[in-house]
């Protein structure tokens, strides 16, 4: 509380020095960069914002959508995914419709006529992502060595490794990371056709992609979500260690003081 009503008066904290024995990650960094201030909060003055108090027990569910909906996807995505290796291609559906019955059963959707409407649109949802990521899955079928990540820029150290690499169906040919994300990846623009890939949606795969070719690792990457898939393609080595270097003075000046950065 003492430190937080200095910097509200005006005081002043010490310049952030890293600690050379614990160095920065890829994950901190995207962290970092989607919510500056937090995570100055959190790490230099130790205090946590709470998470918004989830809905009542009791309450009964009428509809879904924004946050709900997305809280239900992701959930009922993961129930999916732990079963997925013991099974074919083709029973992803019927995964799907046993996951919502056990959610309905359960009472965690709506009741009555909206019932059957909401069971329809979650699985429109889940059933074509969950398909598209397992023939990604299928296309890169054998693991990959793992690649380390390593850059430093002035006192801040970055070193990371890149996990759960796989390789093509026919070997060869540069390492791919794949990612699942369940919510939304593109969204439509004024004055263009079609969808557009949503930059803040793209945040850890582009800190990704810096540190890879920052660090002399060729990757490339799949990112499957709900309306579309990404193919992340490397960096040019040179443009990635000059982004990484700002992005990596930035982490450092964002933890000596509160940052009014806005990830959209």
């Amino acid at each position: 509380d003492d430190q937080v009503e200095r910097v509200r008066v005006g005081g002043q904290l010490a310049r952030f020095e890293p600690d050379p024995r614990v160095p920065l990650t890829v994950p901190e960094l995207a962290r970092f960069l989607r919510n500056p201030v937090k995570a100055f909060f959190k790490q230099r003055l130790n205090v946590v914002f709470g998470e918004a108090e989830e809905e009542g027990a009791d309450e009964e569910t009428f509809g879904v959508a924004g946050l709900e909906e997305y809280g239900l996807v992701r959930e009922l995505a993961g129930e999916v995914l732990s079963q997925l290796p013991e099974v074919g291609r083709t029973d992803v559906e019927a995964l799907v419709d046993a996951a919502l019955a056990g959610m309905q059963r359960a009472g965690r959707l709506p009741l009555g006529g909206l019932a059957e409407r909401t069971q329809r649109q979650l699985a429109a949802n889940l059933v074509p992502m969950l398909q598209t990521w397992q023939a990604v899955q299928a296309e890169h079928p054998s693991p990959a060595t793992r690649q380390r990540l390593h850059a430093v820029h002035g006192a801040v150290l970055l070193d990371d490794w890149l996990d759960h690499l796989r390789e093509g169906v026919n070997g060869g040919g540069i390492p791919v990371w794949l990612e699942l994300d369940t919510g939304k990846l593109a969204a439509r623009q004024p004055r263009r056709r079609g969808l557009v890939p949503r930059a803040d949606k793209l945040l850890m795969a582009w800190v990704r992609s810096l540190a890879a070719a920052a660090s002399g690792v060729q990757v490339a990457g799949v990112l499957v979500g709900r309306d579309a898939t990404l193919h992340i393609t490397p960096m040019p080595p040179e443009d990635a260690e000059a982004t990484l270097a700002v992005l990596m003075a930035h982490w450092q000046e964002g933890l000596s003081r509160p940052l009014p950065l806005a990830l959209r």
